[in-house]
């Protein structure tokens, strides 16, 4: 609440477009192996270390034999039902009012089908289980335990922050809306301020979620506040009619819905074509997110995305600009054949802000693009004026070595008027001035 408050968002602008794609095309990731041992119906413990997703897939490879196989197959049939039926909605679109909520379909025929049959006692299939009915009685935190944990749920906040901006910014730019950092941290923490008194979990966006409601058609603050009335309710009441669901349905709903955050993918390719640093910095995204999990990578890759900054400015572009034919636009000379430049004019482009870091650089440049020794020049003029400096010199003294002859002269005057006649003093004076 504290950083929204103190307009702390601002912090977003470092969070380029690649890094959020590579760390939710991670977080993706991280959600899929998660959901794969209901999948396959075997358990498994979590680890939350450094390279935890690498052993979790090890294991689930370890543990294939086990696996169940009703599971497996309630998995694949749910699977296919949902990409079936999405591709449906897709293509019937424009006819259709609104998309068929096959998830909510699917939620509720196959927890019929569970109770009905009885899926755990027959084949083993795991379900949902027991569901709390009804909220926590609100009471206050237990404020002794803030000194153990103050450092935990630092990182947790930062982390829940990163995951809920990147997913804002990722949807805003497919819909075509901005997403105001401060208002999302000022929401998060009212959130996690209200919950605390209810013994919540620490609350944020939800990946697998998000991608859920936002593929069936969920685009607007409705559809979650729709959403989170049906949760309210199930809370109170309904959660027992739930306590038969499988969980392998539950996986493969969030499996199939994080289709649209592997299509991110294929942004490798188009940044190959466009900005190698930007490929550079979703790689490192991706792979620090990947093996070191959310925090660590998140850290990684914000400090990596800095670095480029001084990446950039050192691979600046550099260019000379040339008028397009009777037009007032400017392009490089090097790369449009439209462009020519302007007769003894050089017009000098640098794609950065110079400061001390390129300035040299920029220099260097600056003299080989416009062909010129720019020290020989500042050589040359140094010499220049020097010598037009030794020149007015030697002119002052020229002129005060004159003053001085004629100051001699009018004294030289003034002591012959005094002994001789107007004559003679006019005859001495024009031989001094001759003989001088």
């Amino acid at each position: 609440i504290a950083l929204g408050f103190v307009q702390f968002g601002f912090v977003v602008t470092y969070l380029s477009d690649p890094l959020i794609s590579g760390y939710t095309t991670a977080s993706a990731v991280h959600v899929l192996v998660s959901q794969l041992k209901y999948l396959f119906g075997i358990t498994l413990s979590q680890k939350t270390q450094p390279l935890s997703l690498i052993y979790t897939i090890v294991k689930i490879c370890s543990r294939l034999p086990e696996t169940n196989i009703g599971s497996l197959v309630t998995s694949i049939v749910a699977i296919v039902v949902l990409l079936l039926m999405k591709f449906l909605n897709e293509k019937f679109a424009t006819k259709l009012l609104i998309p068929v909520p096959i998830e909510l379909i699917m939620l509720i025929v196959s927890t019929g089908i569970s109770f009905g049959v009885g899926l755990y006692n027959k084949f083993g299939i795991e379900n949902v289980g027991h569901i709390p009915v009804g909220l926590k009685i609100p009471m206050l935190p237990d404020f002794s335990l803030f000194p153990d944990i103050v450092g935990n749920a630092f990182t947790i906040a930062v982390v829940g922050y990163a995951i809920t901006i990147s997913l804002g910014k990722l949807f805003a730019s497919k819909h075509g809306y901005k997403v105001d950092s401060n208002q999302e941290l000022i929401a998060i923490g009212f959130s996690n301020f209200i919950g605390s008194f209810f013994q919540c979990f620490a609350i944020s966006a939800s990946v697998s979620r998000s991608m859920v409601q936002e593929s069936t058609g969920g685009n607007s603050q409705v559809a979650s506040a729709i959403a989170s009335f049906v949760v309210f309710i199930i809370i109170l009441r309904a959660g027992e009619l739930f306590q038969d669901l499988p969980k392998a349905i539950l996986a493969s709903i969030i499996i199939v819905n994080l289709k649209g955050m592997f299509k991110q993918f294929s942004e490798v390719r188009v940044l190959w074509r466009s900005n190698k640093v930007d490929l550079v910095t979703w790689l490192v995204t991706f792979t620090a997110t990947i093996l070191f999990n959310m925090d660590i990578g998140l850290a990684i890759s914000v400090a990596f995305s800095l670095l480029t900054i001084i990446f950039r400015t050192q691979l600046s572009d550099y260019s000379i600009l040339g008028q397009v034919y009777e037009t007032s636009i400017y392009k490089d000379v090097s790369r449009c054949h439209q462009a020519k430049e302007i007769p003894r004019i050089k017009i000098f482009h640098s794609s950065c802000t110079v400061y001390y870091a390129n300035a040299d650089q920029y220099l260097e440049t600056l003299c080989r693009k416009c062909g010129v020794d720019v020290e020989k020049l500042i050589e040359k003029k140094r010499k220049a004026i020097k010598k037009k400096q030794k020149r007015e010199l030697k002119e002052l003294k020229k002129a005060k070595k004159e003053k001085e002859r004629s100051i001699t002269v009018r004294t030289d005057m003034t002591d012959m008027s005094t002994y001789c006649s107007s004559d003679d003093y006019s005859v001495i004076a024009e031989l001094r001035l001759t003989n001088r």
